[in-house]
Protein backbone atom coordinates (compact mmCIF):
# COMPACT_ATOMS: atom_id res chain seq x y z
CA UNK A 1 0.00 0.00 0.00
CA UNK A 2 1.80 3.10 -1.26
CA UNK A 3 -0.14 5.54 0.96
CA UNK A 4 0.91 3.65 4.08
CA UNK A 5 4.56 3.65 3.01
CA UNK A 6 4.72 7.25 1.77
CA UNK A 7 2.34 8.82 4.30
CA UNK A 8 0.88 10.83 1.41
CA UNK A 9 -2.45 10.80 -0.38
CA UNK A 10 -2.37 8.24 -3.21
CA UNK A 11 -4.69 7.50 -6.14
CA UNK A 12 -5.10 4.41 -8.28
CA UNK A 13 -7.52 3.27 -10.97
CA UNK A 14 -8.86 -0.15 -10.04
CA UNK A 15 -10.90 -2.59 -12.11
CA UNK A 16 -13.66 -4.37 -10.19
CA UNK A 17 -15.18 -7.57 -11.53
CA UNK A 18 -18.91 -7.29 -10.84
CA UNK A 19 -22.05 -9.13 -11.97
CA UNK A 20 -22.43 -6.29 -14.51
CA UNK A 21 -18.93 -6.90 -15.88
CA UNK A 22 -15.75 -4.89 -15.46
CA UNK A 23 -16.22 -1.57 -13.70
CA UNK A 24 -13.45 1.02 -13.29
CA UNK A 25 -13.16 2.83 -9.97
CA UNK A 26 -10.82 5.68 -9.05
CA UNK A 27 -9.61 4.97 -5.50
CA UNK A 28 -8.05 7.71 -3.37
CA UNK A 29 -6.44 6.83 -0.03
CA UNK A 30 -5.95 9.71 2.43
CA UNK A 31 -3.87 8.91 5.52
CA UNK A 32 -5.00 10.46 8.82
CA UNK A 33 -2.41 11.07 11.54
CA UNK A 34 -2.77 11.79 15.24
CA UNK A 35 -1.17 14.79 16.97
CA UNK A 36 2.05 12.81 17.50
CA UNK A 37 2.32 12.11 13.77
CA UNK A 38 1.41 8.41 13.98
CA UNK A 39 -0.80 6.97 11.27
CA UNK A 40 -4.28 6.32 12.72
CA UNK A 41 -6.37 5.29 9.72
CA UNK A 42 -7.20 6.04 6.09
CA UNK A 43 -10.11 7.70 4.42
CA UNK A 44 -10.86 5.80 1.22
CA UNK A 45 -12.73 7.65 -1.53
CA UNK A 46 -14.21 5.54 -4.34
CA UNK A 47 -15.40 7.23 -7.51
CA UNK A 48 -16.83 5.25 -10.43
CA UNK A 49 -15.24 6.03 -13.79
CA UNK A 50 -17.97 5.07 -16.28
CA UNK A 51 -16.14 6.31 -19.39
CA UNK A 52 -13.08 4.14 -18.70
CA UNK A 53 -15.15 0.97 -18.73
CA UNK A 54 -16.24 1.31 -22.34
CA UNK A 55 -19.85 0.73 -21.29
CA UNK A 56 -22.45 3.19 -22.53
CA UNK A 57 -23.46 5.61 -19.81
CA UNK A 58 -26.84 7.12 -19.10
CA UNK A 59 -25.20 10.51 -18.63
CA UNK A 60 -25.91 13.22 -21.16
CA UNK A 61 -23.64 15.95 -22.43
CA UNK A 62 -24.50 19.56 -21.66
CA UNK A 63 -23.68 22.49 -23.87
CA UNK A 64 -25.20 24.96 -26.28
CA UNK A 65 -22.34 26.97 -27.74
CA UNK A 66 -21.72 26.85 -31.50
CA UNK A 67 -18.33 25.21 -30.88
CA UNK A 68 -19.96 22.50 -28.74
CA UNK A 69 -22.63 21.90 -31.40
CA UNK A 70 -19.93 21.54 -34.11
CA UNK A 71 -18.02 19.08 -31.93
CA UNK A 72 -21.14 16.96 -31.37
CA UNK A 73 -21.93 16.99 -35.08
CA UNK A 74 -18.41 15.80 -35.92
CA UNK A 75 -18.58 12.79 -33.55
CA UNK A 76 -22.11 11.60 -34.39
Amino acid sequence: MAAKTSGNKEKVLHIHQTPNGREHVDIEMIPIFDDAGSLCYFIELLRPVPLASGVMSQQTMIGSSPAFARMLKSVT
